[in-house]
């Protein structure tokens, strides 16, 4: 009985860290949240007749939940933007999911409260991660 009781706290140890390695291994990277935010925005910018998209600006909620700003552009200088959600479509796998959240916000995209990443031109310097694209030619800019 001795014996059991140190090879059965071993046991629980290895145990706790294989799940701590496991749930930081399932940690959901910022780009892959950018990456199905700019998904998102095209697929509604493609619907709307809108001529650009941009993806930008993610701040992660949890390990698993990042938020994102998706935008459009229409040529005719208005556009829309909206908090794109982004976390894996289920705990065990590393498929990403993403849904609009909240009321997109929309007017002129020359009107100082509309988003616009900060590689844009909006000077901001901060390096943030965007990304943008005219029909179907894509750039990336920031970090």
């Amino acid at each position: 009985m001795r014996r059991r009781a140190p090879v059965l706290a071993l046991f629980l140890v290895v145990l706790a860290c294989a799940v701590s390695a496991s749930a930081s291994a399932h940690t959901l990277p910022p780009q892959a949240a950018l990456t199905k935010a700019g998904q998102i925005a095209r697929a509604r910018g493609l619907a709307t007749g809108a001529n650009q998209y941009y993806a930008f600006g993610c701040q992660r909620r949890s390990t698993h939940v990042v938020d994102c700003i998706g935008a459009i552009a229409f040529a005719d200088g208005t556009g829309c933007a909206q908090v794109v959600r982004a976390s894996y479509a289920t705990a065990t796998t590393k498929t990403v999911g993403g849904k609009l959240i909240g009321q997109p916000l929309c007017g002129s995209t020359d009107d100082p409260s509309y988003p616009a990443p900060s590689g844009s031109g909006s000077g901001s310097g901060s390096g943030e991660t965007a990304i943008c694209a005219i029909h179907s030619s894509v750039c990336i800019s920031g970090n």
